[in-house]
């Protein structure tokens, strides 16, 4: 994130690169466009925003989201443990409902392309629309259940027929 956020090694003044002890070490200051930033914010402020101080998120809220470090920094605005996260975050649904966001610094302009889907009218098109539901496998499983249900019923139900004669009466005799 260089040159939006760092921090430099103490011994040689290197931009650090990966996030080690030296990050969770609030004694090496950060560096970057947003604290730049934020520092310009409390000076605009006229003394509403009196003090900041930056943190790394914590390492618990990294391990209850190891994927995603802003996410983790969202935990730790949701636990209490800081009162503003400042960063290029995107906006999930997940963040949003651990914290409120403000208007965005920067947009990413992002785009999902796709093709635009053709309009086919053909017969066997039409007849693969009533087919998408189910896959090919389940298709044959469920007209294979149709084909044995049906045979069972034809097998259970033919029963030799009694002549109407042989058949005993309900009427009462007079």
């Amino acid at each position: 994130v260089v040159p939006m956020l760092y921090k430099r090694d103490p011994n040689s003044n290197d931009i650090l690169h990966v996030t080690g002890s030296e990050y969770y070490d609030n004694s090496v200051p950060y560096e970057g466009v947003y604290p730049t930033f934020a520092e310009r914010i409390m000076k605009f402020s006229g003394g509403d925003i009196k003090n900041i101080t930056y943190t790394h998120r914590s390492k618990v809220s990294s391990d209850i989201h190891p994927t995603s470090s802003f996410t983790a920094a969202v935990q730790d605005i949701q636990d209490g443990l800081v009162d503003m996260s400042v960063g290029p975050f995107w906006i999930t649904g997940e963040r949003l409902l651990m914290s409120a966001f403000t208007v965005p610094i920067v947009y990413d302009k992002v785009f999902l392309v796709v093709p635009k889907p053709g309009a086919d009218e053909s017969y066997r098109q039409q007849v693969s629309k009533v087919l998408q539901p189910f896959t090919y496998k389940l298709w044959g499983l469920v007209i294979s259940i149709i084909i044995v249900s049906g045979l069972l019923s034809v097998w259970f139900s033919d029963q030799p027929k009694v002549p109407s004669d042989r058949r005993p009466s309900l009427r009462r005799k007079q």
